[in-house]
């Protein structure tokens, strides 16, 4: 007949590996949480950055379309009887 291996043992081994894939599936989730807690960090930091350029770059419309009035004023103003005299 065949040899007996003592099968009665491997009932330990079998717990020491559940224990393993216990400890290797919490680190796993606490990977995983860090990395979901940073993406949502980024992302947030992402929309303020956001929200930020464009008010910068509504400023810069704004600021633009007044230096075009005030160029346009000063070109009037030079042109006039009185107005500014280039040099």
């Amino acid at each position: 007949m065949g040899e007996y291996r003592g099968g009665g043992s491997s009932g330990g081994g079998r717990m020491q590996e559940e224990e393993e894939d216990e400890g290797r599936d919490d680190r796993y989730r606490d990977k995983y949480r860090a990395l979901k807690a940073q993406y949502r960090y980024i992302k947030r930091e992402n929309e303020l950055l956001a929200e930020e350029y464009e008010s910068a770059q509504t400023k810069l419309k704004r600021l633009k379309m007044e230096k075009n009035v005030l160029l346009d004023r000063l070109m009037l103003r030079q042109g006039q009887p009185g107005g500014m005299v280039e040099d």
